[in-house]
């Protein structure tokens, strides 16, 4: 769980992902989890909850994705968690369910996330998503103010 408000402005991509810590199947997105939150400068008030793997992804149009208006506007301040369990992953923005993504078993290609995961905030600039329609300078500084983060035990996988 994650709750952060997150930074506006064209070009800024606040995000808090789910990395693998050792690349079992090879580099992004064969390894990877995927994003708990990220928001696009570029889409104000728009929250993705999305999941990466060798299978699904944006690069071949295939992402595994699902986004929110969230209340607040420019001064985004809500709670995004992830429920991961062998079964699959359930992502939610507050109580409201917004993403399932069901376990297609061990296929590494599209279920690559068997391995250890760790967490990474971040606020990137730029790139192909933030910085596909500019980077307004005016925007900057910018920052991530978190709030909290939370990990969970699975009780009953």
């Amino acid at each position: 769980e994650v709750r952060a408000k997150l930074p506006t402005g064209l070009g800024t991509r606040p995000a808090s992902w789910t990395l693998p810590t050792h690349q079992a199947y090879g580099g992004w997105p064969h390894s990877d989890g995927g994003d708990i939150m990220e928001h696009v400068g570029n889409g104000p008030g728009v929250v993705h909850a999305s999941v990466h793997t060798g299978a699904y992804y944006l690069g071949i149009g295939t992402q595994k994705t699902a986004t929110k208006q969230v209340q607040g506007g420019l001064k985004i301040s809500t709670s995004i968690a992830w429920n991961l369990t062998p079964r699959g992953i359930r992502a939610f923005i507050g109580d409201e369910g917004i993403l399932v993504f069901a376990s297609e078993g061990r296929r590494p290609e599209a279920w690559p996330i068997d391995q250890r995961l760790h967490l990474l905030p971040n606020v990137a600039v730029g790139g192909d998503r933030g910085g596909q329609n500019g980077v307004d300078e005016a925007a900057f500084p910018a920052s991530m103010v978190v709030d909290r983060v939370r990990v969970y035990a699975l009780q009953n996988p």
